[in-house]
């Protein structure tokens, strides 16, 4: 949810902040909430929801079921949707969501390339 910026929700608007929502990314959603720490407002999280869903539904976007997702515990299967600023990438297997920001054109150039977000080659 710390993308929510990327796609215009602004946290801020919702009673969280940006770092609040960096904190859950690198504690980990339990850890945060162990510490007493607030959570997102449900408003947010179905904003940020409405705004990704927005993007996916666009007509402009391309929708990819065959790309990959690489991240430090190996290589995930992804349908992901693209469009000439945002990518929203989801786990075939389980239908969660793994990203969904706005990117800079050279991250969208490569995937248009090798269709794998994250790769390092």
């Amino acid at each position: 949810m710390y993308h929510g910026k990327g796609i215009n929700v602004n946290p801020e608007d919702f009673g969280i902040t940006q770092a609040e929502l960096i904190k859950i990314q690198d504690e980990g959603f339990i850890r945060y909430v162990q510490r007493g720490n607030k959570l997102p407002s449900i408003e947010y999280v179905r904003s940020y929801q409405k705004s990704l869903k927005e993007i996916c539904l666009d007509p402009s976007t391309d929708r990819r079921d065959d790309s990959e997702y690489y991240n430090p515990h190996g290589v995930t299967p992804t349908t992901t949707f693209k469009n000439d600023r945002y990518l929203v990438c989801f786990n075939q297997t389980t239908g969660n969501l793994i990203t969904g920001d706005k990117q800079r054109r050279g991250k969208i150039n490569k995937f248009d390339q090798i269709n794998k977000i994250n790769s390092k080659k």
